[in-house]
């Protein structure tokens, strides 16, 4: 199932709202620091169902389905890669959670939508520090 570009379908059930937990520090190859959801990070969009545009899966709507699949070998062995190319044709743009044709990614990432999407990204990184595990 492809989804338009830029487009989503209509949420059916209503989301958590998102927690500090949900957001992850990503580090750019340039040093630049951007936060994202963690949902996006994972390649999960929510329809009616969530969907993993990575892995190519969906599963009901349940938070602990997702976290489960987060934690899979096969998700992680494919968020290893990067850029996230889903197939030949069509792309994963983290920062939007959205799916596009190849052929439209530089307009996609010209787009208003991205840039604002960049600068939000961005300005949170200032916000939020990485977490620190004390195994002491």
């Amino acid at each position: 199932m492809s989804v338009p570009v830029l487009r989503r379908r209509r949420q059916l059930a209503k989301l958590q709202n998102i927690s500090e937990n949900d957001l992850l520090i990503l580090t750019l190859t340039n040093g630049k620091k951007l936060v994202v959801t963690s949902d996006k990070y994972h390649g999960i969009i929510s329809l009616d169902m969530y969907k993993c545009v990575l892995c190519n899966k969906e599963f009901e709507f349940n938070y602990s389905n997702k976290e489960f699949h987060k934690k899979s070998n096969k998700h992680k062995k494919l968020l290893a890669t990067y850029p996230h190319i889903l197939d030949p044709e069509t792309n994963y743009c983290t920062i939007c959670g959205v799916c596009m044709s190849s052929k439209v990614v530089k307009r996609h990432i010209s787009t208003e939508a991205h840039k604002t999407g960049i600068n939000k990204a961005s300005a949170r990184s200032f916000q939020y520090k990485p977490f620190e595990n004390d195994t002491e």
